[in-house]
């Protein structure tokens, strides 16, 4: 994760307008930790209902590679979960995790890279 003073500077200003929508936010701390646009809009379309991957396709206009590479990033992350659902034949449908759940674990990446800036910087005495 690079970090950037604009970068870091942008999330401020998105905090004090409070006019932004919590999807804006949390797209601009997606982009911050290194998401792509296709992972971010995904999420987006998971949070307000629960599909399949056939649907994904038709809503955002990818291929099936693409849905299943996307669901695949946001699932190991801990962002998205499926279940199961028996009909004709078995099939999953995905959902994104809450909003306050994201920023949970957001903010516990984000505390893990400053302990490891942290240790660094002083393990090589650069701090008086």
């Amino acid at each position: 994760m690079a970090l950037s003073i604009d970068k870091l500077a942008q999330v401020q200003r998105l905090l004090k307008e409070k006019k932004r929508a919590q999807k804006e936010i949390l797209s601009m701390l997606f982009r911050f930790i290194g998401f792509r646009k296709g992972e971010i809009e995904l999420y987006s379309l998971l949070l307000n209902k629960e599909m399949e991957v056939k649907r994904i396709m038709h809503e955002l206009g990818i291929s099936e590679r693409s849905a299943r590479a996307y669901l695949k990033v946001l699932w190991d992350r801990g962002l998205v979960e499926k279940k199961v659902l028996a009909e004709k034949r078995l099939k999953y449908v995905y959902f994104s995790i809450k909003p306050d759940q994201v920023w949970m674990k957001i903010k516990s990446e984000i505390l893990v890279v400053v302990e490891e800036i942290d240790s660094t910087i002083k393990q090589t005495a650069v701090l008086p």
